[in-house]
This record gives structure tokens, C-alpha cells and sequence, in this order.
């Protein structure tokens, strides 16, 4: 049976521009449940631009990210990944 999604606007678009999988190097999950996450927080500054933002599960975003046990920037055409654990990872586009 094949579903029919609506296309997704505006800041959402992050998630269809990065075939629904989660960005987060240590999990890329690719499922239909993935979240537009603000690379750099709005509360911190950051725009709906979407250089500003990239897909992560549910659990990453929530769990790992929101948590504070992992950040990710990005510079140029990386994304820097810091875990809690001291792990440093750099993933090019």
C-alpha cells in the first residue's frame, strides 16, 4: 500500500531534503517520524533558514539533543557532533 504525504513547508522541508533520515552519525534512522531540529537553537538566535537545520528521530532530538547529551554545529559544509561521553565527530554533506 503506498502512502500519499502532503509536501512539507517552510522549516520542515530539512526533512525532505534529507530523505527522512536522522542526521544524528551514530543513528540514521530513516523513518517517517523524523523532526526538523534548529541547528542553532531560535532561542539562541538562530532562523528558519534551512541551512539551520537538519532531521533527527524522535529519540535523538528529544532524548540526546534537548537532553543536553549531544550538540551539533555547523560550519561550512560540516556538521560538528559533541557527545556527552567526549566523542567528537565531523560528518561532511
Amino acid at each position: 500500500q503506498e502512502v500519499q504525504l502532503p509536501p512539507r513547508r517552510g522549516f520542515q522541508k530539512v526533512i525532505e531534503r534529507d530523505n527522512h533520515r536522522c542526521q544524528n552519525p551514530r543513528c540514521e534512522a530513516r523513518h517517517l517520524r523524523v523532526q526538523a531540529h534548529h541547528i542553532k537553537w531560535v532561542s539562541h538566535g538562530g532562523g528558519d533558514e534551512p541551512q539551520n537545520g537538519i532531521p533527527l528521530c524522535t529519540s535523538c532530538h528529544l532524548r540526546l539533543v534537548h537532553a543536553k547529551k549531544a550538540s551539533v554545529s555547523r560550519q561550512g559544509n560540516r556538521l560538528k557532533w559533541s557527545f556527552a561521553d567526549g566523542t567528537r565527530v565531523t560528518v561532511f554533506e
